[in-house]
């Protein structure tokens, strides 16, 4: 897949990051009740929109896909044997508890995030795993503009590892958790940013790791805008630091990171480059976007985006290259990003998910900007919330209407967890709170299949390429690993031992198969082991 910044795209970039940060003072970006910390500028929208973006939901591209039916739960079978599994733990005692993913490289190794444990590699996907602390070159923080490391005194304890994903050959991807407050730490003097603790705002981000014989090799994604990439924040943007999850776009060179505070995009190749200073050229990422949304009081509401998925439609340019968009879901809204619509222009697709209105339209009401309707469509809210960003967009009242964010009445926090896109465009949307649903391409309602689960605890989900079946697993111990078939037949697989039951699990993913061997659903069990399915 390649990518591009074309002229258009760049302007589109700067509006909409302004949003983030116009210098306008007083807005927040919240996160979760207990960290509500200062932006540098309320949301209020970009000037840009492709001329071509749709209204009602639809998108401006030129999708095909079979239309969805309705969804009907079949048989519920509690499956009572073991058969097909198999479990790893040995060298992952220091991780008890805290096995929080697990992923394969291309190569067939299996890789751990252990929290303050660190990275485990189990080499050919079976044996012992190895064990990865900063001792061996980890790197849960970034670096000062002169390239000198920005924390004198790093800790996984500090900055564990919270997500996983196996990458090109024998590499892999790692996401950390960031410092209490890094996402406000940079902002929190206002313009004054040498106030500002770097060893906080530079904790977490993502580290690529590549096997070199016994140890590794690593290179370390800085996360940030750097000066003069961002209008309005001249000199620099720090906002994303806890990584909540991470994908590598198989066969692609497009790793996708999901933020505490929104999204970005790494390059799979990247090498690393200390003294960057978060310069689009040498960084090796493109930081951000988010389906975020205002409240009345101008904060913008955004953050939490454990979901991320491939979608299934393909976009081909004049040159035969083909693109994929990809969904991401968060704490309040999700979005289908329209990357494969615009065929890879990462800034491009950011306008169509962040768009409030476009130049010379009235922010008040957007009866006459079909653009910013597109993009509204486009934030999907898939447990809607009482009190919308607009009166009744459904039946055509596009009056602005804002929730208050301090009124709990106005609010079903999505808290999406996990996305699984099935291979029509219907997707699975699992949350750590409301249980599960099934939308079409557009995020038009179809099913909510919480009913059938075990509790409403949502912690992973992944697609089976098998049969287009969706696993599931659960953040809450004790209800073990759930798979709806695409006939309805719901299976919970409790009979997989008490290590197993009685863990929580908040990842699933998938080991595609190969000439000589079947694919694999791979379980982060956090009590402490890898579950690995090659059954039917």
């Amino acid at each position: 897949m390649r990518w591009f910044i074309a002229a258009a795209g760049a302007a589109a970039a700067i509006a909409v990051a302004v949003a983030c940060g116009s210098g306008s003072g007083g807005s927040k970006d919240i996160i979760s009740p207990a960290d509500a910390g200062l932006d540098a500028g309320i949301d209020a929208g970009v000037d840009a929109g492709p001329p071509d973006a749709g209204d009602g939901g639809i998108d401006g591209g030129t999708d095909a896909g079979p239309d969805a039916g309705p969804w009907h739960a079949g048989n519920v079978i509690m499956v009572p044997n073991s058969e097909g599994w198999h479990f790893s733990s040995d060298g992952l005692s220091s991780a008890s508890g805290n096995v929080m993913g697990a992923s394969a490289d291309e190569d067939g190794n299996i890789w751990v995030a252990g929290r303050s444990a660190g990275v485990f590699v189990q080499r050919g996907g079976s044996g012992r795993f190895q064990q990865f602390t900063i001792a061996d070159g980890l790197h849960p923080y970034g670096y000062l503009p002169d390239g000198s490391p920005a924390s004198s005194s790093p800790s996984l304890s500090a900055t564990p590892a919270i997500s996983i994903s196996g990458g090109p050959g024998s590499s892999a991807f790692v996401g950390y958790e960031g410092k209490e407050g890094c996402e406000d730490e940079w902002d929190r003097y206002g313009p004054d940013h040498g106030r500002a603790d770097p060893s906080i705002y530079k904790s977490g981000d993502a580290d690529r790791i590549v096997l070199r014989g016994s140890g590794i090799g690593v290179a370390h994604y800085d996360i940030f805008s750097g000066p003069g990439m961002v209008g309005g924040e001249p000199a620099g943007r720090e906002k994303l630091c806890t990584i909540y999850r991470i994908l590598w776009q198989r066969g692609t060179n497009n790793v996708w990171f999901g933020g505490n505070h929104g999204f970005a995009f790494g390059f799979a190749d990247y090498g690393g480059n200390p003294g960057c200073n978060g310069q689009r050229g040498c960084s090796g990422n493109y930081e951000h976007s988010h389906p975020g949304i205002n409240d009345r009081h101008g904060w913008l509401i955004t953050g939490g985006y454990y979901g991320i998925a491939i979608d299934t439609w393909p976009h081909t340019d004049g040159a035969g290259n083909t693109f994929f968009d990809v969904w991401f879901g968060g704490r309040t809204r999700t979005t289908r990003f329209r990357v494969g619509e615009e065929l890879g222009d990462f800034w491009k697709a950011q306008v169509r998910t962040e768009l409030y209105v476009s130049s010379g339209h009235n922010a008040g009401n957007i009866a006459d900007d079909p653009a910013a309707r597109a993009a509204f469509w486009n934030r999907m809210d898939i447990w809607p919330d009482p009190v919308s960003e607009r009166r009744d967009a459904a039946n055509g009242n596009w009056l602005s209407q804002e929730p208050d964010y301090r009124n709990p009445s106005d609010w079903v926090f999505d808290e999406v967890s996990g996305i699984a896109v099935l291979a029509n465009g219907d997707a699975w949307i699992g949350s750590s709170t409301n249980g599960l649903r099934l939308i079409d391409h557009d995020g038009h309602f179809i099913a909510d299949a919480t009913d059938v689960l075990p509790t409403k605890s949502v912690g992973a989900l992944a697609k089976d390429p098998t049969d287009d079946s969706v696993w599931i697993g659960y953040r809450d111990a004790g209800f073990g690993v759930s798979r709806i078939k695409p006939d309805g037949t719901v299976l919970h697989y409790l009979a997989l031992g008490d290590a197993q039951k009685n863990s929580a699990v908040w990842d699933i993913q998938v080991q595609p198969a190969t000439a000589t061997s079947k694919r694999r659903i791979l379980i982060a069990f956090r009590r402490g082991s890898v579950g690995v399915y090659d059954g039917n």
